[in-house]
């Protein structure tokens, strides 16, 4: 299995770096059906950024937003 390099300060900028999800990290279903409880950090912030991204692509966004005339 191959794990990407660590990225540092100068890759990522502050305002794109996704912090840890500490609170929903706490606020994991303990008994759910439909989700598992994930006690590994690493584990639940990765497949807490791949649920994100997932979100993120299937939005829907216009192309005339508020800054188009």
């Amino acid at each position: 299995m191959y794990f990407a390099p660590p990225m540092t300060l100068e890759q990522t900028p502050d305002k794109t770096k996704i912090k840890f999800p500490f609170w929903q990290y706490l606020n994991q279903p303990l008994f759910g059906r439909e989700t598992r409880l994930i006690l590994n950090p690493r584990r639940f912030a990765y497949m807490y950024r791949i649920g994100l991204l997932e979100r993120c692509l299937t939005r829907q966004y216009d192309a005339k937003g508020p800054y188009h005339s």
